[in-house]
């Protein structure tokens, strides 16, 4: 230290250059930064999918869902294990621990499924396994087409969109929702294909040999192979028509028995936006990369492709950037106005513009070289680094100020200024840099705790300790270094800061305190028994949700809602809360598709709900009336609560669940205690077919064979693809759409044998039955998912039976948060002991900590702030600063008096529009508050306490 001192003020001209590039390379660091909302986590959550077509919920349960359980609870690492059973779909949701490695388990669960294909079905697809991305850069998108074609934009999207949104290096996924797809169907008249006994199937069959290429073989001619192939592959729809069909009557073609329409397949969701159909697109950001640049080529293509006026229009409705953009400027227009404020306040405690400028430069320096830093070691600009930077703001001042009252305190004409000015420096680099270690050391430990913590907070530990160790470095480099070449004479004319009045009152105030015995432990009980009791009303929550402009609904019908009358439904819905002048936008979608993971893990999801999401800046008013259209229409609606942004993020669930082995036992409890209040409770009615097992031996029919032909009856057969120019267009053999289309109808239906046909009521008889379509299973056990509000209000032997899944969640961030609490004060008073010599002095320092938690704790409540991850860390953070003040009186007596105040004062300025928060956009709010409360509180105990405590040691103040 005393070395580069001395270089310093040798050298003044070298260190204000290197300060200057380090300068330039923090601004420049701005631009090159990853941002992102919340640090890059690990991912924690692998996705098995597996399709079962035809087969129900209950069956899907039994033959898919449970093996697979049982093959990956073997998977290291794993920590939860949902799945999700539908009709004809399977979804598995694997969460490993902490720090595991997605890749290795990733690999390890594509071995495991390997193993298990010999438990499920020989018919079942194989399972798709994936790794699930977390939403860090999303994007979402309206495609609305001219004049509602739903399916040209369908084109559009899929020809066009898509291949220029993948051309984005930074995107990783894109997926669509409301997509209409082309399909050929082959609409077989049922009265003919009877009288040549033709099933569906055996004309498919035919089809599938007629539309292929078929190798021939290869011959050797000379040194050249020559390969031969036989065309066979549809080349038009004339092609089609005249497939050969394979019966007795040699000449039957397919147009003799069927005729071709062009159609569209089976929609699985639409959208619409303002009431128009529409195609609703998502992208994601590829982890690592800038979510801001990002955006910047998205919309730089939606622009050109909304300039072509025949295209579709492309709207962005949702850009996740723009609240990384609304942090980045809240930070940079509150430091802005910290740096005002505490130079408006050294400059009125110095009275030199000069000095001002010198002391309140370090913000922007330490600032900047926390960008630099972050950017060197790959990590990004979020809420959590942001608010590491935010505590520093408070305290960079410090030692600058410290140094220059040493400086002014010394200031000697009669000697040489730079002798002066060395000593002066040396004289408060201890206690600088005690008071440094004192406020990093508490955040020390996040860079080797693990878990929630480590992967969350390291960002906020680099930031802090890049801030606060710059903030030392320059009061000891840059401010000599500035000082001896533009403020010598300014130095030497400027008067050393007194308060003569304020130290009298001071004074006296200490003397009657002093006759206080018991002053010091009273304050100290008082204040944690008032902390005790503060803390039990005070909002709790992970973190503070942020001002919304939208609020999603979700509109629930009847299980079994057909999907023409649910797309109805939406769009005339939409029309009539398009009436409500305060609704600025509202888009809506329905159905499920099958790639929309996010959508299918929600055991309350089902076909039959619709989402609008309604944009308006008066939420509480918009909302009162749509329910006024909402009830007039007789709707069973639910207001969606929005997860905050760890939350969604961590995917910590706020809800409980009854668990049980047997899934009748577990609907019996779930309706015994909480009546219909839990999900999934999704019925629906069924006609089941009990076959005549005996009729159907004798005829040389088995269960397979039924099955597909009432099937193929009712949803078709689909064939091998037709291509045309470039598309591939999926072809479906089937009969009339009316043909089957009621219980009397169906009575006609044939199964066609080799030789005969047979009835279907011969075969067996049809019975009503009403039954579970989805089933959830969390940890190998069905279960019923129920409101956390709902099984707080449970009696004891309802308790008795929920499993409180945000305890489980949380107990990691609870556990790692204690042990970071209990490890940073054993490393704050071992330090403390060590420079200080002595087993006591530390603990003296510490008394100024209770008054600050309560005043943390009483700024949170006056404000209506929340207690949750932010001021948590504000909590973290007044561990070290509240024992720099009690540092400086202990050690410095009376002569600190002055130092103490300024730089409580400066510090509590800075810190001052961070915490002022009118329109909820401020995430730094209640970290701002918390602190300010504490300093204020800590200080003010140890300006009284301090003196209290070494009168009591017969020490002089």
């Amino acid at each position: 230290m005393k070395k580069l001192l001395d270089f310093s003020i040798k050298h003044p001209i070298s260190i204000i250059m290197y300060f200057t590039l380090a300068f330039v390379l923090g601004f420049v660091s701005i631009f090159f930064i990853n941002t992102s909302l919340l640090p890059q986590t690990k991912e924690r959550w692998i996705i098995v999918s597996a399709d079962y077509k035809g087969v129900k919920a209950k069956e899907i349960r039994k033959l898919i869902a449970m093996p697979l359980e049982e093959s990956l609870s073997s998977l290291k690492d794993l920590k939860n294990c949902e799945s999700i059973c539908r009709d004809g779909f399977c979804l598995v949701k694997i969460e490993l621990k902490w720090n595991s490695d997605a890749n290795r388990a990733l690999l390890e669960t594509n071995s495991l499924i390997d193993s298990a294909m010999e438990s499920l079905p020989e018919d079942c697809s194989r399972p798709f396994v994936k790794i699930h991305k977390d939403n860090s850069g999303k994007i979402k998108l309206f495609i609305i087409p001219k004049g509602d074609d739903i399916l040209s934009a369908s084109d559009f999207a899929q020809n066009e969109l898509k291949n220029k949104l993948l051309s984005v290096e930074e995107c990783a996924e894109l997926d669509f929702y409301g997509l209409q797809k082309k399909m050929i169907k082959i609409v077989v008249d049922y009265k003919k294909s009877a009288f040549y006994n033709l099933s569906l199937e055996d004309i498919a069959r035919d089809m599938n040999n007629s539309n292929f290429d078929y190798p021939a073989g290869s011959i050797q001619d000379g040194d050249k192979e020559m390969i031969f192939k036989s065309e066979g592959a549809y080349k038009n729809r004339s092609d089609i028509l005249n497939t050969f069909i394979k019966t007795t009557n040699e000449k039957l073609r397919l147009k003799d028995i069927a005729k071709i329409h062009d159609s569209i397949q089976k929609e699985s969701s639409f959208c619409f936006y303002n009431g128009k159909p529409c195609i609703e697109a998502t992208l994601l950001c590829k982890k690592n990369k800038n979510p801001l640049k990002f955006s910047c080529k998205i919309k730089r293509i939606v622009k050109n492709l909304n300039l072509k006026k025949t295209k579709p229009q492309i709207i962005i409705s949702q850009d996740s950037s723009d609240e990384i953009k609304k942090v980045l400027l809240n930070l940079f227009a509150s430091s802005a106005a910290g740096i005002l404020i505490s130079f408006a306040l050294i400059l009125f405690f110095f009275r030199s513009g000069k000095i001002a400028c010198l002391i309140a430069c370090s913000i922007p320096f330490c600032v900047l070289f926390s960008f630099l830093v972050l950017t060197l070691l790959g990590r990004s600009a979020n809420i959590i680094s942001l608010t590491g930077i935010t505590i520093c703001l408070g305290m960079v001042l410090d030692n600058s100020i410290v140094a220059i009252e040493s400086v002014l305190e010394n200031n000697n004409k009669e000697k040489n200024f730079s002798e002066n000015l060395k000593a002066s420096i040396e004289n408060i680099f201890l206690s600088n840099k005690a008071s440094t270690i004192t406020t990093i050391i508490a955040f020390v430990p996040i860079f080797f705790i693990g878990g929630i913590i480590g992967e969350l907070f390291i960002d906020l530990g680099i930031s802090v300790f890049a801030g606060m160790l710059f903030s030392l470095i320059y009061s000891f480099t840059f401010l000599p270094a500035s000082c001896v070449l533009f403020l010598e004479e300014e130095i030497k004319k400027t008067k050393k800061i007194t308060f003569k009045n304020l130290e009298n009152k001071y004074y006296s105030i200490i003397k009657k305190t002093n006759k206080k015995k018991f002053l010091c432990p009273a304050i100290s009980a008082f204040s944690l028994v008032l902390c005790f009791f503060i803390l039990i009303p005070i909002k709790k929550e992970l973190q503070p949700k942020e001002k919304e402009n939208n609020f999603l609904v979700q509109v629930s019908f009847e299980p079994g809602s057909g999907f023409d009358f649910l797309k109805n439904q939406g769009k005339e819905i939409s029309k009539k809360l398009l009436k409500i002048k305060s609704i600025k936008n509202i888009s809506c979608k329905g159905g499920i598709e099958k790639n929309d993971f996010e959508t299918l893990s929600n055991p309350a999801n089902c076909e039959e709900n619709i989402t609008f999401c309604i944009e308006s800046d008066k939420i509480k008013k918009t909302f009162a009336e749509c329910q006024k259209i909402f009830n007039a229409m007789n709707l069973k609606y639910l207001l969606e609560e929005k997860s905050d942004l760890i939350c969604e993020r961590l995917s910590i669930k706020n809800h409980s669940l009854i668990a049980k082995d047997n899934p009748d036992d577990l609907l019996t409890t779930a309706k015994f205690y909480f009546g219909t209040d839990f999900a999934p409770n999704y019925f629906k009615n069924e006609k089941k077919f009990v076959a005549n097992k005996h009729y159907m031996r004798k005829n040389k029919l088995s269960p397979l064979e039924l099955s597909k032909a009432l099937k193929y009856s009712f949803d078709g057969c689909e064939t091998l693809p037709f291509y045309e120019a470039g598309d591939e267009i999926k072809m479906q053999v089937q009969y009339k759409d009316e043909e089957f289309s009621s219980e009397n109808k169906l009575a006609l239906l044939k199964i066609f044998g080799q030789d005969s046909q047979i009835g279907i009521e011969a075969l067996g008889h049809w019975e009503n039955s009403f039954e579970e379509s989805l089933f959830y299973r969390h940890n190998g056990k069905d279960a019923k998912i129920i409101s956390e509000k709902k099984a707080n209000k449970a009696s004891q032997k309802e308790r008795d039976c929920i499993v409180f899944l945000r305890k489980d969640n949380t107990a990691d961030f609870l556990k790692n948060a204690f042990c970071l609490t209990a490890i940073s004060f054993i490393l704050l008073y071992c330090i403390l002991g060590a420079q200080t010599e002595s087993f006591l002095k530390p603990l003296i320092y510490f008394v100024a900590l209770p008054p600050a938690i309560l005043g943390a704790i009483i700024f949170l409540t006056i404000f209506r702030s929340s207690l949750n991850i932010n001021s948590a860390i504000a909590l973290a953070a007044l561990l070290g600063m509240s024992v720099n003040n009690s540092i400086l009186l202990h050690e410095g007596g009376v002569k600190k008096f002055s130092s103490a105040l300024i730089t409580t004062i400066t510090s509590l300025a800075a810190l001052i529009p961070f915490a002022f928060d009118p329109f909820n956009i401020n995430p730094q709010s209640s970290l701002s508050l918390a602190i300010c409360g504490g300093l204020l509180f800590s200080s003010a105990a140890s300006f009284i306490l301090i003196p209290n405590i070494k009168e009591r040691k017969n020490e002089s103040f």
